[in-house]
């Protein structure tokens, strides 16, 4: 029960995550931005063969 709850927190990051990716103008947040949504595709990609 907690790992879904977790899984939909982190979905719930990750569509803010994108959605202020496309907003900011600023390089230097939006490379940030992509590489904290990369490493949480991979987590996810981790839980999801668990």
């Amino acid at each position: 029960m907690e790992i879904k709850a977790l899984i939909k927190f982190l979905k719930l990051v990750m569509v803010i995550t994108l959605i202020y990716t496309l907003i900011t103008t600023n390089f230097a947040i939006r490379a940030f931005l992509i590489v904290v949504e990369v490493i949480f595709i991979i987590i996810f990609y981790k839980v999801k063969n668990i």
